[in-house]
């Protein structure tokens, strides 16, 4: 994700145009998997499944990769319908969750 946020070059020499097309085909990569994960669950609640499968993370995972609480993201999911719980544990729709932060 933060590839898609910002394009950085890791040293103190300006970056090459060739480096620059690296990182842009980078960013490029990770914004299409992000697209075709979201027409996923979007096709998926579409067809009547509330969480695909595919789509569901455990709570420590989201915590990281969605920068929140755990304590937080079982509050949405519980009572704002970002998840469901299986087996006595948590586990959040991604889609869902990046609707929530606006991405």
């Amino acid at each position: 994700m933060e590839a898609l946020l910002t394009l950085r070059h890791q040293s103190a020499e300006p970056a090459s145009l060739d480096d620059l097309i690296s990182q842009l085909e980078g960013a490029l990569a990770a914004a299409r998997a992000l697209k075709a994960e979201r027409d996923a669950a979007e096709a998926a609640e579409a067809e009547g499944q509330e969480f695909p499968e595919h789509d569901l993370i455990d709570v420590s995972t989201a915590a990281i990769r969605f920068r929140e609480k755990p304590d937080t993201l079982r509050h949405w999911a519980e009572h704002e319908g970002l998840g469901i719980k299986r087996g006595g544990r948590w586990l959040v729709s991604a889609s869902r969750l990046r609707k929530r932060q606006g991405y």
